[in-house]
């Protein structure tokens, strides 16, 4: 019998990104499960290409906000009231996902139990609460979702990856040694200075005679990166589609990330990653990358996020020296040997 899932996971990318192992623990769970999946227009193109999410719904949320009566809502909520689901899984928790909780049909609503809601008000929208370990990595919290209704699956979860269609890059562009550089967050405070980078990439060109792969996404960051990779053998890359990036990262030999989307979606290839993290936790947020964490000048403690991440100068961020980050690529370059580059 076909199980019917709907997942309510609207934005971020990254938080998507994090959040695809509750479509892949379900498939895995059920083997005639068909997933739909309710996400934000901007990030729909990363869910189209996944293997365990079967259906898209999207909308354009930011627009609706401004005008509810656009006539593109109504058409969302036709499509989303098409069809019954037996369960759905509110992973977003806000308001903004409270109202497609509440206009879904749905026998089974899990969600976040009041005191682990980011917003108290979607609370009011389910009818299955979960009570979140705030203090585990956050896929795992996000699997306590369907744990919660289906149990705990006996076998590790392996992800897939994606399945882009867009014809990959020839091998040809990524002779010798590749490393991919993604020095940009959406907040400031997660990011690591110039002349750290500049120093790294030297120093790790001295020893590996690596080519670099600068990544930039917004104009604003264009000129931080080219200013990176003027110090070595370097190839400054920008405005990439995700299936781009995606099928780049797959050649490299190493990823070198702060904590930001990019990071996130080098969890869904097969190349090893290393993360820099402050006022954010890398215990939390890291994945399966080599996380170095930076240390809090003012003592600050925090579990998930630092409270002044969205106004602090990250003295935490710099608190990250090169000689560690370097240390940290010798590791990774060196636990496989020769393979890496073979």
């Amino acid at each position: 019998m076909r199980q019917s899932f709907l997942i309510v996971k609207i934005s971020s990318l990254g938080d998507i990104l994090q959040s695809l192992a509750v479509a892949l623990y379900l498939k895995r769970r059920f083997e005639k499960a068909h997933i739909t999946w309710v996400v934000d227009e901007r990030f729909a193109s990363i869910l189209e290409c996944h293997p365990c999410v079967d259906t898209v719904i999207t909308g354009n949320f930011a627009s609706w906000k401004r005008w509810p009566f656009r006539k593109s809502a109504w058409i969302f909520l036709r499509t989303l009231r098409t069809c019954k689901y037996d369960v759905l899984f509110d992973l977003q928790g806000n308001m903004k996902a409270a109202l497609v909780v509440l206009l879904s049909r749905a026998r089974k609503k899990v969600g976040y139990a009041l005191r682990s809601a980011p917003e108290w008000p979607s609370r009011l929208c389910i009818n299955v609460p979960v009570h979140l370990n705030k203090n585990q990595p956050i896929v795992d919290q996000y699997l306590t979702f369907p744990q919660k209704i289906f149990g705990v699956l006996p076998f590790q979860l392996e992800h897939p990856g994606l399945l882009f269609c867009k014809k990959p890059p020839a091998k040809g562009r990524f002779r010798g040694r590749n490393i991919m550089i993604c020095p940009h967050s959406r907040w400031q405070s997660k990011m690591w200075d110039l002349p750290s980078w500049k120093a790294l990439i030297a120093k790790i060109h001295t020893r590996y005679l690596c080519t670099f792969w600068i990544i930039w996404h917004h104009d604003s960051e264009r000129s931080f990166a080219e200013a990176i990779g003027s110090c070595a053998n370097s190839r400054v890359v920008g405005n990439l589609a995700l299936s781009s990036l995606h099928s780049i990262m797959e050649h490299m030999h190493l990823v070198l990330s702060v904590d930001s989307a990019a990071l996130h979606l080098c969890h869904m290839t097969r190349t090893p990653s290393i993360a820099l993290f402050g006022p954010s936790s890398g215990k939390i947020y890291g994945g399966k990358a080599a996380v170095l964490q930076g240390t809090c000048p003012y003592k600050e403690v925090f579990t998930r996020r630092c409270s002044h991440l969205r106004r602090c100068q990250a003295p935490c961020m710099q608190s990250i020296t090169v000689e560690s980050v370097y240390a940290a690529v010798e590791k990774q370059l060196s636990q496989k040997g020769e393979e890496l580059f073979s």
